[in-house]
């Protein structure tokens, strides 16, 4: 009751004043009063810098990561592919191909294509970055292929088709038409 009473009192003074109250800015007190809440202040200058350097130094080493990620994706070109394969063969499947690459920067992702597409956050195709993950339905309804994006709408994979690990377009129908959603399993700077 004298909450409603005070900001009646506070709407009817506000309205005879040149400013009017923001309500947003208005906290209780302790004493269930109500008081004006001071804008924050905005950073000095220097803290600016500071928060800018920061940016760009998380935004240069999340490149490096990609470049890193990229590298890695690149020195398994060629190799031979085999479906099921395991970590003692010379051979790779798609899903064993990304663990490897990713594994190599420190990142554990599960061993099939349908559990990795439960890690990392989803990503909209037309937002892909370096070292996004790409997930397909190629023999059935669910996930059952994934690949590595690599820019320029290409990805880079372990292909059954081909039987090797190589560079795609993602305009390539086949492509196209199977393509499920992505995921990011590397953060970048927010």
């Amino acid at each position: 009751m004298i909450k409603k009473i005070v900001i009646t009192s506070l709407v009817f003074f506000s309205s005879a004043l040149s400013e009017p109250i923001n309500f947003n800015n208005i906290e209780p007190s302790v004493f269930g009063e109500f008081h004006q809440v001071k804008e924050p202040e905005p950073l000095p200058q220097d803290s600016k810098n500071i928060v800018e350097e920061v940016k760009v130094f998380f935004d240069n080493e999340y490149n490096k990561l990609q470049n890193k990620i990229k590298e890695l994706a690149f020195s398994f070109l060629g190799q031979q592919y085999k479906f099921g394969a395991s970590k003692e063969s010379a051979k790779t499947d798609c899903s064993l191909y990304t663990q490897n690459v990713f594994s190599q920067i420190g990142i554990k992702l599960p061993r099939s294509s349908i559990e990795q597409s439960s890690v990392g956050v989803m990503v909209p195709k037309n937002e892909l970055q370096v070292g996004d993950l790409l997930f397909f339905r190629t023999y059935r309804k669910t996930v059952s292929h994934v690949g590595i994006y690599i820019g320029d709408n290409k990805m880079i994979h372990a292909s059954f088709k081909n039987k090797e690990v190589e560079i795609e377009t993602l305009d390539k129908k086949y492509y196209k038409e199977r393509f499920l959603f992505a995921k990011r399993v590397i953060e970048p700077s927010s």
